[in-house]
């Protein structure tokens, strides 16, 4: 903490990062973060590198409590059970100018089996991505992002909207009208997103309009490919 703290002194941000270890079973190891080098960066090339990278935990960081003085609160962040951090996150970095991302390590992950991130039974994930795609929804309606920011934030909301379509034999319906308004409004009507989902994963794009028109067309084009991911 020490550490952080120094750097954040030194270099005059509200917001240190850094690497963590990680102890999966028996093992620990070094887990280098998201950032290239070590260094200030700017809010919009820190926030293209939290969000492409996966890097938008809270652990190990230290944030100024005037960041959470700005940030709003909706009903829908404490239903989120996986991307919560990502919501804090992102809203603290975008009342920033500069992050300070250290090459040090500041953290110690344990990674139980209990895990949700371990958890297969496909009812709990279709939930958890249902409440996931709300919080998202709420916070992109709640703050001002650049325009490329929105895009990059919908595009990892991407992948949930999808598994809950695919999950349809486990759905509730009206969860799913409200799933599929996202799909619609936020990634097919809008020209900007379909162009950008299509030069990030084509299939990807493609397995979204998948969803959306057939869920159950859509699981077993998913379980063909992974049957021949296995061969």
């Amino acid at each position: 903490i020490e550490r952080l703290h120094e750097k954040a002194v030194a270099y005059s941000v509200d917001l240190v990062v850094a690497n963590f270890y990680k102890k999966d079973g028996d093992a620990v190891f070094p887990v280098d973060s998201f950032f290239r080098e070590e260094g200030c960066y700017d809010k919009i090339d820190f926030q293209k590198l939290l969000i492409d990278n996966q890097g938008d935990s809270l652990c190990g960081r230290l944030i100024a409590r005037s960041l959470f003085d700005m940030a709003v609160w909706r009903p829908s962040f404490a239903c989120a059970r996986i991307g919560e951090d990502q919501v804090v996150m992102l809203q603290l970095c975008n009342h920033v100018s500069f992050v300070y991302c250290w090459s040090g390590y500041s953290y110690y992950y344990v990674q139980r089996p209990t895990s949700v991130v371990h958890d297969t039974d496909e009812l709990r994930i279709a939930d958890r991505s249902f409440h996931y795609m709300v919080a998202l929804v709420d916070l992109l309606s709640a703050e001002r992002f650049e325009r490329e920011i929105r895009l990059r934030i919908l595009y990892r909301a991407l992948s949930m909207a999808c598994l809950y379509l695919r999950s349809w034999y486990a759905l509730d319906s009206e969860r799913t009208v409200v799933v599929r308004h996202y799909v619609r409004d936020f990634y097919i009507r809008d020209r900007a997103m379909r162009d950008f989902m299509f030069s990030q994963n084509r299939l990807t794009y493609i397995m979204l309009f998948i969803c959306y028109l057939s869920p159950a067309l859509a699981e077993c084009v998913s379980s063909l490919r992974r049957v021949f991911q296995r061969k």
